[in-house]
C-alpha cells in the first residue's frame, strides 16, 4: 500500500497601479504544503514463505511488516512586479523557499509465526537535521522593436530550487523496508506449507 495525502494552502494577490510613467502589475503571495509518503507491506498467514529450490535446498523466509511514513513540508513567499511603459516591459521578482521534513514514528509488526526470531520495529521517528532555505531572483526584459509588437527582443534570468523529496527525508528511516531472514526448512508433513516447527533456527541464517 502506498498513501500519498497532501495538504495545500495557497494565497495569491494582485495590485495594479500607475507610476514612473507606466503601469505596474504587482503580484505577491505564499504557499504551504505538507506531503506524507506512507509505505506499507504486509504478508498473509504466519508471514513465512517456503522456497523449494532443490532436493538439498529447502528454505523458509520469515518476513516482517514494512510500515513507515516520511513527511516533507514546503513554505514559500514571493513578490513580483511587471512594469510596462510604451514598448518596454520589465519583470522582476523574488521568491523564498523553506523546505524540511520528518520521519514519523511507527510500529512495524513482527513475524507472526516466529516473533522471537524476527521481532518488529518500534521506530521513534526524527526531524530532518537540516532545513533548506533558498532566496531566488527572477528578472526579465522585453522590448518591442515596432509599434505593433510583431518583433520582440527578450532577456530572462531565473533561479529555481530543487524540491526536497521523501526519500531524502527518510534516508535513516528503517521502518518502511521489509525485514526478512531465511533458515533451512524441512517439510515434515509434506503439505508444501511452512509450519514454524519445521524451520531450523538453531543454525546460522542462510540469508537476511
Amino acid at each position: 500500500r502506498f498513501f500519498r495525502p497532501q495538504t495545500i494552502v495557497n494565497t495569491d494577490a494582485n495590485h495594479f497601479r500607475a507610476g514612473l510613467g507606466g503601469n505596474h502589475d504587482l503580484t505577491f503571495g505564499f504557499s504551504w504544503r505538507r506531503h506524507d509518503a506512507t509505505t506499507q507491506t504486509v504478508f498473509p498467514g504466519n508471514m513465512i514463505s517456503g522456497y523449494d529450490n532443490s532436493v538439498i535446498d529447502q528454505r523458509a523466509r520469515l518476513q516482517r511488516e514494512g510500515l513507515g511514513t516520511n513527511r516533507t513540508e514546503y513554505l514559500a513567499f514571493y513578490v513580483g512586479d511587471t512594469f510596462q511603459r510604451d514598448r518596454f516591459t520589465l519583470t522582476a521578482g523574488l521568491r523564498y523557499d523553506r523546505q524540511d521534513g520528518a520521519a514519523l514514528a511507527s510500529d512495524a509488526r513482527a513475524n507472526t509465526g516466529l516473533p522471537d526470531v524476527l521481532p518488529g520495529i518500534s521506530f521513534p521517528g526524527y526531524d530532518t537535521p537540516f532545513t533548506w532555505n533558498t532566496l531566488l531572483p527572477r528578472v526579465g526584459v522585453t522590448y518591442a522593436l515596432d509599434d505593433q509588437s510583431k518583433t520582440l527582443v527578450r532577456a530572462n534570468f531565473s533561479m529555481y530550487a530543487s524540491q526536497l523529496d521523501a526519500t531524502t527525508v527518510g534516508f535513516s528511516n528503517p521502518s518502511g523496508a521489509v525485514g526478512f531472514v531465511e533458515y533451512p526448512w524441512s517439510d515434515a508433513n509434506g503439505d508444501n506449507f511452512v509450519q514454524p516447527g519445521e524451520v531450523d533456527t538453531t543454525v546460522a541464517p542462510l540469508a537476511f
